[in-house]
């Protein structure tokens, strides 16, 4: 899909099965600005290729993505950023719950061409384990031609806190309501992107659903 030149787009795309995993490639124009926001829902095994390319000067993406694993899914998502021109930004972020014996891998590529001075390009990727026998993998990968650019990644797979936990806990709640708690926080950052409350409100209930299942 290309962004025309000053053109500003968001686009939510929903992930359940195999069939709905076909590649989403963007090509930004001149001062166009991307929002892309993925949600991985299901699937046993699902692979997603994400490529943006910031082909026009002044141009930006911000895409996130969530991905929520249960029982003994797999998830395999790429993505690519990558950076023509002068004068670009871009900043990606991938989150992860996982549950049962799920499984997420995830490639993250940032890739800036010679001719892509003054980039600004950053790429996070941060995984919730809720059981001991979930797995993730995370690989950032920076590719740099230019020499006058900002570039930067930040990877975490860690279990729920067990401070927070225990404060929680200390506050009242049960163990099932403290964990609850604070997956909707984790989920959050990326459901702030939706400003349809009915379809913040859907996915944010299939996710609870899909969690305690």
């Amino acid at each position: 899909m290309r962004i025309a030149d000053g053109e500003t787009k968001l686009i939510i795309e929903e992930v359940r099965s195999t069939r709905d995993a076909a590649a989403s490639l963007f090509f930004l124009g001149e001062g166009a600005r991307l929002q892309y926001v993925l949600f991985l829902l299901g699937g046993r095994s699902i692979e997603k290729t994400v490529e943006v390319i910031l082909g026009g000067s002044g141009s930006q993406a911000d895409i996130h993505g969530l991905f929520i694993g249960a029982k003994d899914e797999r998830l395999y998502l790429t993505s690519l950023t990558r950076h023509d021109v002068p004068h670009t930004r871009a900043r990606v972020q991938v989150d992860a719950v996982l549950a049962g014996q799920s499984q997420f891998d995830y490639n993250g590529m940032i890739k800036i061409l010679k001719t892509g001075q003054q980039t600004d390009s950053y790429l996070a990727s941060h995984t919730l384990l809720l059981s001991e026998d979930c797995r993730a993998n995370a690989i950032p990968a920076l590719e740099i031609e230019a020499n006058d650019v900002h570039c930067s990644h930040e990877v975490t797979v860690a279990p729920v806190s067990k401070e927070q936990m225990f404060y929680l806990q200390s506050r009242g709640l049960r163990a099932e309501e403290a964990e609850d708690l604070l997956v909707r926080g984790f989920m959050e950052t990326t459901l702030t992107n939706i400003k349809d409350e009915q379809m913040k409100n859907r996915i944010r209930a299939e996710i609870e659903r899909k969690l305690r299942s």
